[in-house]
């Protein structure tokens, strides 16, 4: 969500920049909203990688688009003179977003390279599979307790079937 915020906020003020007079300020500027943009996606899709896949080369890339996002944050906070009003509204929300986001990338590579990095496998592995085995194991064990029963009264079924055979037999 909070990649989103940079995203939405970031284009926000790109498309109102597309509308106003071309100065060489303005290109600046404007340049370093379209390297913040793009240094920003090029971060998140290199971490959600190594996410996934713990590959350092995909935790390398990010560091490295991060501080190429770091630096176009800093032309855009610098560059706030030339924006307007609406820009700066949407600058406010990429600030925030910015500064809730930052810290997150070291925590989940921490998490990532961690004994328990997915922990929803490990709680499968480690606690729900034994459960469902020994749910498993009642079933069966119910299920050949089943199967015994029936087998019984098949028999006792087929006692009373003769016997009933026998009785009928002596009374003709």
């Amino acid at each position: 969500p909070l990649g989103d915020a940079l995203a939405v906020g970031i284009t926000g003020m790109i498309d109102e920049e597309k509308n106003l007079e071309s100065t060489p300020e303005r290109k600046a500027l404007l340049g370093a909203m379209a390297d913040f943009r793009g240094s920003a996606a090029l971060s998140l899709a290199n971490l959600r990688a190594y996410l996934l896949v713990g590959d350092r080369k995909f935790k390398t890339a990010f560091q490295k688009y991060w501080t190429v996002n770091d630096k176009a944050f800093a032309e855009l906070t610098a560059s706030t003179g030339f924006m307007t009003p609406g820009q700066l509204m949407a600058l406010q929300l990429v600030v925030a977003a910015r500064r809730a986001f930052a810290p997150l990338p070291v925590q989940m590579f921490q998490i990532r390279e961690g004994d328990q990095w997915n922990l929803a496998n490990s709680w499968l592995g480690a606690k729900a599979a034994p459960e469902a085995r020994a749910i498993m194991s009642a079933l069966d064990d119910i299920v050949a307790g089943q199967k015994l029963l029936m087998e019984q009264g098949a028999a006792r079924v087929g006692d009373m079937t003769a016997f009933l055979a026998l009785v009928e037999w002596i009374r003709l």
